[in-house]
Order: structure tokens, then sequence, then C-alpha cells
């Protein structure tokens, strides 16, 4: 594929576009600092600019090389340095900086923000969230897209799974079978899978029938992008022949956020997994599981996630959904290769012995090793990381008596699990799929919903 004059749609494209897209905060129309946050989106010409204007501070009035020369530029200026971490340097250099453009400077270490509730990590990311979940909500707060959990509120995701547990009782009155419905008759829903999938995609397509819409699924390695046509001329055409909802999965981290604010914001987009980035639905017909077969509320579980959660979009989205819902205590289970760096800022206990981990826990999520992603070894064997980190019978046994098993799939038998815990009665795997067609049927028609309101708002 390719995007934008011909160039190769890379990871690296695609991270680069999500990156202008964060900058656009700081920057005003005319493509000039309004703040800075980060150096990610901006251009070479921005950067360089700071580099010149900061050179040209580095010989003072009396011509002597390497001191400061002092200037008038923020006279008449308040800067207010709030540090909520200890610096030296950082801090330092910001007071001189300051009082050397003429600004009156205040510094403050012990700060308060909302309400005089402390400022925690936990509350940055929580705002971090909230502005990168702004393209998929309406001005009223309802899904027009649906990118990815984080920065929703628990009402929303309680929203989704009600909608879902919904379905699943079918106009017979029969239990665990799908309710059809027409809330998405007259619409045309497509599929781009630029990954492989089973489930995701046969339930996306099963989901969107069920609501009465015309499902398209374009097979992508016979499309117009293996023509060197760009992703953006791929959906733009698209878009042109009807399309109300673009379901899609692409190896790219960003990818969905990219369609959703960029190319086609019109289309309700539904992010199908997004390279290491996010897996929301997954996120959510778990979610859905845990709410039906769970013998406790959320508040009141302790859930093991085990394998390979460096890799895992799955593992990122179950970690949102989890934190969001309220749930007593998040384990992830890994050997050290398999642990992203900084993992706890996410509120999670990080163990590194499965034993110890699945104590008393009432649901244990098993990952599958996601050797694709890999790239280069990170174990010793499979039959090592089974014998460390498989989910047996014996260890299930530490758990809770009614606690349930989960998987995302596909599963690697006698790698991750074993048959007689996957096959077993504390396994809700195939459930996971069948709830996965009644949470995709609610994503579709809560976004299809809430893409018509903008429209008419518009």
């Amino acid at each position: 594929m390719t995007i934008l004059n011909t160039q190769t749609l890379s990871n690296e494209a695609l991270q680069s576009k999500l990156d202008q897209a964060m900058a656009k905060p700081e920057l005003t129309a005319a493509g000039d600092l309004r703040h800075f946050i980060g150096v990610e989106g901006l251009s070479k010409a921005q950067l360089m600019a700071i580099i010149e204007k900061a050179n040209g501070y580095l010989t003072d009035n009396a011509g002597r090389p390497n001191s400061i020369r002092n200037s008038d530029e923020l006279e008449g200026c308040t800067v207010m340095n709030l540090f909520f971490e200890n610096s030296t340097r950082t801090r330092t250099t910001f007071d001189v900086a300051a009082k050397r453009l003429g600004a009156s400077v205040k510094s403050r270490w012990l700060m308060t923000i909302l309400n005089t509730q402390t400022l925690s990590n936990e509350a940055l990311q929580s705002k971090l969230d909230q502005a990168m979940a702004k393209p998929e909500l309406t001005a009223a707060g309802d899904l027009r897209h649906f990118i990815g959990v984080e920065g929703l509120s628990k009402a929303q995701l309680m929203a989704i799974i009600e909608k879902a547990n919904g379905y699943l009782t079918d106009n017979a009155g029969r239990p665990n079978s799908i309710r059809n419905s027409d809330e998405l008759e007259g619409c045309t829903v497509m599929n781009l899978f630029f990954e492989n999938s089973t489930r995701t995609r046969t339930t996306f397509d099963v989901a969107a029938k069920r609501l009465g819409a015309s499902v398209i699924s374009i097979d992508i390695a016979k499309s117009s992008t293996q023509k060197g046509e760009s992703l953006r001329d791929t959906l733009w055409n698209l878009e042109a022949m009807t399309a109300d909802i673009f379901v899609v999965r692409h190896s790219s981290s960003g990818a969905a956020h990219f369609m959703a604010t960029e190319v086609t914001p019109n289309i309700a987009i539904i992010n199908g997994g997004d390279g290491w980035h996010a897996h929301p639905t997954q996120a959510m017909l778990d979610m859905l599981t845990i709410y039906r077969e769970a013998p406790r509320p959320f508040e009141e579980l302790t859930v093991a996630i085990i394998g390979d959660i460096k890799h895992s979009r799955v593992a990122r989205s179950d970690i949102a959904a989890l934190k969001t819902l309220g749930v007593k205590e998040i384990r992830v289970v890994a050997p050290k290769t398999l642990l992203p760096k900084g993992i706890e800022r996410y509120g999670v206990s990080v163990y590194n012995d499965l034993d110890a981990a699945v104590i008393d826990c009432d649901v244990i999520i098993g990952l599958r090793i996601q050797n694709e992603r890999i790239g280069s070894p990170l174990l010793p064997s499979t039959s090592e990381y089974f014998k460390a980190y498989g989910i047996t019978t014996e260890r299930l046994a530490l758990a809770k008596p009614d606690a349930l098993v989960m998987h995302p799939g596909p599963m690697n038998r006698g790698v991750e699990i074993s048959s007689s815990v996957a096959d077993g009665e504390q396994s809700v795997i195939l459930k996971q799929v069948n709830n996965g067609i009644a949470v995709r049927m609610a994503v579709l028609a809560l976004a299809m919903q809430g893409q018509r309101a903008a429209r008419s708002a518009s």
C-alpha cells in the first residue's frame, strides 16, 4: 500500500501521521508553536527554528561565546513552573531562561488539581486518554467511531455491555443465542482487514448481517493497493460507494485513529485491531463475558492476564477496560522479556511467578505468544514456556474454585494453555466467541447512531 504521493505506507508513516495529529493542539493555524508538548509531529523546519533561535542566545551582549544573551521578549509576562516531580537541572534552567527573557517567575512544587485532588500519574493518564477519545465521540458524548476503550467512561463502557447483553436472547427466548435487529437496515458495512483474522472478521460479518446491513469484505491482497494506490485514495473511493461503516484491522498502530481524524471522519470507523496499540472490541467482549459469567461484580474481582503482555494489543485494551470498570486488582504475569517497560504505571501488579499470581484469582486470561510481532526469539523454547507459564489444571486449582478461564484465541495448546483447562468446566473461551458477535453488534449500532446524530448536527 501507499500513502500520500505514493509514499509506502509503513509503520513509521502511520506513526508519523498519528504524531502529527497529536501535535495539532500545540500549533497555531499557521503552524507556529502555541504550546510545546512534544517533538513528535513537528516538522524538521519547526525543530530547526527552535534550534536556531536558541543558538542566537548563545552569545551575550558583550560578544562572549557560549554565554547567554538577555532579551526583553517576555517582559511583563509571568511564567509559573509547576513541577509535580523533583528536578534540579530542568526546573532551574527554566527559571533562569524565563528571567533572562524578562519574565516574572513563580515556582510551585506542591500542587493540587481540580477540586483539590492530588495530581497523580493515573490522573494525568486519564486526562490524556480522554483527549485521545474525543475523535470517536459526538458532542453529546455518544460513540461516533470506536477506536479504543481508553478515555471512555465507565458509563460509556457499561452502555456497550448492556446493549450487547440485550442481543444475547433471541426472539424465541433461548439463552446464549443472538437476537436479530433491523438497526442497520439500509446501511453498508465494509470490512477492511489488512491483517489475517478468523474470529474478529467473521464475527463482525455475522454481527453486521444480524443488524440488517449489507456487508462487503474487501480482499486487500487483490485490491488496488497492490497497484500502488494510497490508503487515502482507497478509502475515499470506498466512501464514494456509499459505505456507512469501515471495520478496519491494520498492522500499524494508529491506523484507525488516522482514518477517523484525517481521511473519512464521516464514516463510522471501528477498530478491529491496530498493530500493538489496541483491540477494543476484543476487550469489550471480554468485559461482557466477565459481566455475564463471573459470580461477583467487577469491583470485587481479581484478574490475572498471563503471557505476551509486551506485544499484545488485547492486554492493553483489557487493562484499560478493567481499570475503568473498577476491578479490584489486575495482575500481569510474564517472563521479563515479554513485559513492557513501565507497565506498572497503568496500575497493575507485576508478577514473574505464575503460581503466586493465580492464587485467589477470579478470572484468568491467557494470551497468545505473538511470534509474528516478536521478530527475534525471546523465549528459550515453547516447552520451557509452558512449564513456567502454561495455564494447567494444577495452577487453576490455586485460583478460586469458581474462577473463569479466558483466551482471545487463537490458542496454542500445550504452550499457553493445556487442553484439559481450555476444554474444562471453568473455561468460557467459546462463550467469548459468541459474546463477540453481540458486542460487535452493539458497537456497530451505537457508532452508526452517533454518526447519524453528528451528520444531522452539522
